[in-house]
């Protein structure tokens, strides 16, 4: 249901000629890299991790030529094309093409159809990512147990008492109990709140 746009009509079969500039707009393919690169679409192929570098490179370039030469020559290329008021003609047409497009019943039906399934998907990542986030949450909580267990930390008797939704061993209780009854001054206990082990 999409139409050419951004000057695409124009330039596309003067780069690539009117066989591939169609195939290209009517299948609406992926192009690899390499195909690009043999159809004249890019000047350059690299890796990734040098794209950076060959920026700079060519704009070093750039930056020693004569300015004055690169913008007479860029006017030039522009002028073979028709010159800017060609080029506004063909923007001012293709927007008036994808008006007329979009208010047609398929384009309408094929948006909508890309609206539900891009909902579906998002709902369905959403509710991905929360299931996992309660995985790592729960893997969280085995490991500090793990942790504090290794360390002895972890109340050793078997029975708990649970108080107050804080999790204490009897053994913590009693010491808390003589020692307020001795009169000393009690020690805090810091529990967490846990569910019952």
């Amino acid at each position: 249901g999409i139409t050419p746009e951004l000057g695409s009509s124009l330039f596309l079969p003067k780069t690539v000629g009117l066989s591939w500039s169609k195939k290209m707009f009517l299948l609406g393919q992926w192009t690899s890299a390499d195909e690009a690169m043999r159809l004249g679409l890019v000047n350059y192929v690299v890796p990734p991790e040098t794209l950076i570098n060959k920026s700079l490179e060519i704009a070093r370039i750039l930056i020693d030529r004569s300015q004055t030469s690169i913008k007479l020559t860029k006017q030039l290329v522009i002028e073979s094309m028709g010159g800017w008021s060609r080029i506004e003609e063909v923007l001012d047409r293709e927007n008036a093409i994808i008006r007329t497009a979009m208010k047609s019943p398929d384009t309408k039906a094929r948006i909508a159809a890309f609206q539900s399934k891009h909902e579906a998907n998002k709902k369905n990542k959403k509710n991905k990512n929360k299931h996992k986030s309660k995985k790592k949450k729960k893997k969280n909580v085995t490991a500090r147990v793990a942790k504090a267990k290794a360390s002895g930390s972890f109340p050793s008797s078997k029975k708990r008492v649970q108080t107050s939704g804080a999790v204490v061993s009897e053994e913590e209780k009693q010491g808390a109990t003589s020692s307020a009854s001795d009169g000393r001054k009690q020690p805090q206990i810091i529990v967490s709140r846990r569910s019952r082990l």
